[in-house]
């Protein structure tokens, strides 16, 4: 994992996030967004031209920054590490993949993942079952990074979760991905 020397929002990450297929993006690839459809990100990707950050959309950012500030000490608490805000790439069968990670510890073997909760979130991790919202995204910073494993919070540590990457996973999203670069190969 190449670890990117810019700060998240920035308009060097804006600019290497352009680049790479990222996490964020991986449930729309999939075609398992709520907010995005594949065909939306798909245009995206081949034009460069991104959806503007409305101010709904931008208080809904605020707090999941606001909620990973307040649960990053508390995760660094219960793991016994510290962990630091990072982005991290790799190339895996010529695509270019990018993650965002809410937290890495100093020796990059230990990835944290914060989400704001909500009831259907809860009810998910109760159950051990994430949807396609969620696991592509982890599944992703889990390639990028080489682990195996994402240590996962909600609001204020209230809710702990914990996913191992498995092989009935990956190859269904790295198909999907394969597929979405072909789509967008063939758009341009």
């Amino acid at each position: 994992m190449n670890i990117i020397e810019a700060p998240q929002g920035s308009d060097l990450w804006l600019a290497v996030r352009a680049q790479h297929f990222t996490a964020s993006e991986a449930p729309a690839m999939l075609g398992l967004s709520k907010y995005k459809t594949r065909s939306d990100l798909l245009r995206e990707k081949a034009t460069g031209m991104t959806e503007e950050v409305d101010a709904n959309k931008q208080r809904l950012f605020d707090a999941g920054h606001e909620s990973e500030a307040v649960a990053r000490p508390l995760a660094e608490a219960f793991l016994q590490e510290d962990l630091f805000p990072a982005t991290g790439s790799t190339e895996i069968d010529g695509l270019p993949l990018l993650a965002s990670f809410d937290g890495l510890n100093m020796e990059e073997t230990l990835v944290w993942e914060n989400k704001l909760a909500n009831e259907r979130l809860v009810t998910m991790i109760a159950l051990g079952e994430l949807d396609g919202g969620y696991w592509p995204q982890i599944e992703q910073q889990l390639a990028v990074s080489g682990l195996v494993n994402c240590n996962g919070t909600t609001d204020y540590i209230e809710i702990y979760a914990y996913q191992t990457s498995g092989a009935a996973v990956t190859p269904q999203g790295g198909a999907a991905l394969t597929w979405f670069d072909g789509s967008m190969a063939r758009s341009t």
